[in-house]
């Protein structure tokens, strides 16, 4: 059955893209695809791009703060889109977060 929408938990999306370099010379880009599906379901959704680990950071420090007063009482959930395997993620400049 599904949940009345006033019982609903109320969230956003934010997307941290660090997409290669390759991928980001043609622009392509994962980010605002999600962004267009999950607009499709009245969901607000944020994307940023980071490249390497000091904006990786600031993603999160900054970015998440900016989006979460830009969508008050809405829980954030983070989408996180780059490469990894089985010892963490590795961003457009090669770096590896564990």
């Amino acid at each position: 059955m599904p949940v009345p929408e006033d019982q609903r938990i109320k969230f956003f999306v934010f997307v941290i893209e660090s997409p290669s370099a390759v991928d980001l010379y043609h622009r392509r880009s994962e980010g605002n695809i999600i962004q267009q599906a999950v607009n499709l379901n009245q969901i607000p959704c944020s994307v940023v791009t980071a490249i390497n680990f000091e904006s990786f950071e600031a993603s999160l420090k900054v970015g998440l703060a900016e989006a979460m007063r830009a969508f008050p009482n809405l829980i954030p959930m983070i989408h996180i889109s780059a490469h990894g395997y089985h010892e963490g993620i590795q961003l457009s400049s090669g770096e590896i977060i564990t």
